[in-house]
């Protein structure tokens, strides 16, 4: 077992089928993936195992059977991965500074050129994060950098194999394979002296300055356990890392002060429920501001509630900036697909030269960009900004018609300009309207041959239809708002004998 059959056992417990024909989500030929299917049904009861049928493999385990299934992979059938063997050594340098590598890959049962590869491979993986690996001689190797640097590498390794439980003590995540049991054990057991000074600060003191989210808590939890476990053995920040903007420190977790601005910084970061300190660089507002007038010219939707959108977006840029700077990020797998399910909202955000070339964030952020402008979009969404003007072709009676009209009404941002008959069909050249619509096939091909363009709807409408319609330029009627100031103005100039009228006529949608 390795960590690609983790990989494929975890895709069909997500989705309940893989086809060993599409090579995107499982880089290996069907042959390769079929052998694995036997060695996965290993560790599967008999009504939970894999089966395969026209290039197809299917599953029905949920999650509490996947827990099981890797639980119970014995610690020498498993195949390390050169990235958790990377984690192992990383982890291990920080608590120990000398890793003793001939001793880990016999341990592991690997060949000395497996390690040889290994060795080059470190190189140029801590290179990426500004780290450097160092030999002691007739002991092993050291990992050397910025301070800040090496405790944050060894924060993203434990932040995916570790979790807090209900009382802020840390425990190993339920579905860590053989060789992230081994980090993680090894780690609790190592800083066992220091973790509850940490959990001290990050349950007493930093809540009186932020609200963190779960991930944000954990993280600063595990980064504060390095910190305490360095500074205990003399490591201390020397050199701040280089951020984007001046950040002052306006609290003190610790003595050094190089320690708590870094600390600060870090919290900066890191996201929270709640408001969090405001960073000032008028620089940056205009660079923000110019992005988000940017963008509002490639969307439909004005947005109206401006200063909540820039407030968001000028917050989260920060945060990226500083994340960078820092050489980290929260990953989250749904943000995957949201360039497939917005694509043009993406696409007008990622062809930024702000977001492209300045910031250079990357696809995670970018659609947390896209997904808090389509808040803001869907927020902002007023009645009557588009609404269609539509006639209706119908032979039916005026009952059935209005039915229809009402129904398509509470779907749709559509004002109905007349109900017509097929043999009215000569006024559409007096009226204004955008769309004609009918509900009959009949009518539908009369509507053609009279030279007018029509759109046929099912009347019992499903959907389809709506989304069809929606195509075709027509806006949701979902959460449509009304602008409150010129909401007033209407009303105040209004005689109360009249109001009752003025809204049911103007607002049909929300007043009775």
């Amino acid at each position: 077992m390795d960590a690609l059959d983790i990989k494929i056992l975890s895709h069909l417990q997500e989705h309940g089928s893989l086809h060993t024909l599409d090579n995107s989500i499982i880089k290996r030929s069907e042959l390769s993936i079929h052998r694995r299917i036997e060695s996965i049904n290993s560790l599967l009861p008999d009504n939970k195992k894999l089966y395969i049928e026209n290039h197809v493999v299917y599953s029905n385990i949920n999650y509490q059977d996947y827990i099981k299934a890797i639980q119970s992979i014995p610690f020498y059938t498993y195949s390390s991965s050169q990235s958790e063997r990377f984690s192992f050594i990383i982890i291990q340098s920080i608590l120990k500074e000398v890793v003793n590598t001939t001793s880990l890959y016999e341990h592991l049962g690997l060949s000395l050129s497996t390690k040889k590869k290994d060795n080059r491979c470190l190189t140029d993986y801590l290179f990426k994060m500004e780290l450097t690996k160092e030999i002691a001689r007739k002991k092993g190797i050291t990992i050397k950098g910025n301070e800040t640097f090496i405790r944050i590498e060894g924060t993203k390794i434990l932040l995916k194999i570790l979790e807090l439980d209900a009382n802020n003590q840390l425990k190993l995540r339920q579905a860590n394979n053989p060789m992230e049991v081994l980090i993680a054990e090894y780690f609790i057991r190592e800083t066992a002296l220091h973790a509850n000074t940490a959990k001290k600060i990050v349950t007493e003191l930093i809540p009186g300055y932020y609200d963190l989210s779960y991930p944000s808590k954990k993280f600063i939890y595990l980064y504060l356990i390095l910190m305490l476990y360095r500074n205990d053995r003399g490591h201390y920040i020397n050199k701040v890392v280089a951020l984007p903007f001046e950040v002052d420190n306006s609290f003190y977790i610790v003595e050094n002060p190089l320690e708590n601005k870094t600390l600060y910084a870090l919290l900066l970061s890191l996201d929270t429920k709640s408001s969090q300190p405001y960073i000032e660089s008028i620089a940056f507002k205009e660079r923000v501001t110019q992005f988000i007038n940017h963008i509002q010219k490639g969307i439909i939707t004005k947005i109206f509630s401006y200063n909540d959108l820039f407030n968001e977006v000028y917050q989260f840029i920060i945060k990226c900036m500083l994340r960078t700077a820092f050489h980290f990020n929260f990953y989250d797998n749904k943000l995957d697909e949201t360039s497939i399910e917005l694509p043009n909202l993406f696409n007008l955000i990622s062809e930024s030269s702000f977001i492209a070339n300045e910031l250079n964030l990357s696809q995670d952020q970018i659609s947390t960009l896209t997904l808090i402008f389509r808040k803001h979009i869907m927020e902002n969404k007023v009645l009557g900004r588009n609404t269609k003007n539509i006639v209706i072709v119908t032979n039916s009676s005026i009952e059935k018609a209005n039915f229809f009209a009402s129904n398509l009404i509470h779907f749709l941002d559509i004002k109905i300009i007349k109900t017509l008959h097929i043999n009215e069909l000569h006024e559409l050249n007096s009226l204004e309207y955008d769309f004609i619509i009918t509900f009959s096939n009949r009518l539908a091909s009369l509507i053609q041959e009279y030279g007018f363009q029509c759109i046929k709807l099912q009347y019992y409408f499903k959907d389809e239809d709506i989304n069809r319609l929606l195509k075709f330029g027509f806006s949701s009627s979902s959460r449509r708002k009304i602008i409150t100031d010129d909401f007033i103005k209407e009303i105040g100039k209004r005689p109360l004998k009249d109001l009752k009228e003025f809204l049911i006529n103007h607002y049909p949608s929300h007043f009775l």
